[in-house]
């Protein structure tokens, strides 16, 4: 009878040793600042022979290691370099995951604030998916356009509606023109009335805009048909403000 002696396991042969690049790689996502250093001073370039490759300053944004950041960027890292998978730099990265340290360095360093990626998303329509209020208040104050919409028609302010991110509305809502349509309004509301979002709607509703009492007049039936009898309250409440505040305007000229 054999044994397991007789039949030795095959001989393991070492892996061969990461090459200088995944080395950098590697130090930068694990925030190794004494490696990073040690491999840019041995002249290992931050950026990759292949366009679209990730990059060390990637990783280091999207785990949000500020210090291999900084020194990346020194070092002359691409900052608007993207990936071939989803398009993503290393703003966008960082916003995704509420890196914001991270996204003051790089907006300090002067990185693209409205690359769009593969499916249109820029670093401030992801920061509105996901709910980072402190990352979408960065990106707004940086400049990043609000108007941007990705490849479904959708900007930052119509995300954060839809998926209930109270705070990054009421951020969003004081910057987007968009709240000067009807049809933005009525898309926005309804979205909010669908909810039964009372908080939402009253983060929408400016009582000053003259387009949100059209709107308002088709949101108030979607919000009867759903039940939401407190969101319907609201929009009467504020449609009537708005013809107060447009008759007081009339008597005062």
């Amino acid at each position: 009878m054999s044994t397991i002696k007789d039949h030795p396991s095959p001989k393991r042969h070492p892996r061969p040793a990461a090459s200088p690049w995944e080395q950098l790689k590697c130090a930068a996502s694990q925030g190794d600042i004494a490696n990073i250093k040690s491999l840019l001073k041995a002249k290992i370039l931050p950026n990759p022979e292949v366009s679209g490759e990730i990059t060390p300053l990637m990783l280091a944004a999207y785990n949000g290691r500020v210090y291999a950041s900084d020194l990346l960027i020194q070092a002359n890292a691409r900052l608007d370099a993207s990936s071939s998978d989803n398009g993503w730099t290393a703003l966008m990265h960082a916003a995704a995951n509420d890196k914001a340290r991270v996204m003051q360095v790089l907006i300090d360093a002067r990185a693209s604030l409205d690359h769009r990626g593969a499916d249109g998303n820029t670093a401030l329509i992801l920061a509105a998916q996901k709910g980072y209020n402190a990352a979408v208040k960065l990106l707004v104050d940086a400049g990043a356009n609000v108007a941007v919409e990705d490849n479904g028609g959708r900007r930052a302010l119509s995300w954060a509606v839809s998926e209930g991110h109270l705070a990054v509305v009421k951020t969003l809502a004081k910057v987007d023109a968009s709240l000067n349509s009807v049809r933005s309004n009525r898309e926005l509301l309804t979205l909010a009335a669908h909810k039964g979002n009372v908080d939402m709607t009253h983060a929408l509703i400016d009582g000053k805009n003259s387009a949100q009492s059209i709107a308002m007049k088709s949101v108030l039936s979607t919000a009867a048909r759903d039940g939401a009898v407190e969101v319907m309250k609201c929009l009467v409440e504020a449609e009537a403000l708005l013809h107060f505040e447009r008759d007081k305007g009339i008597a005062t000229h």
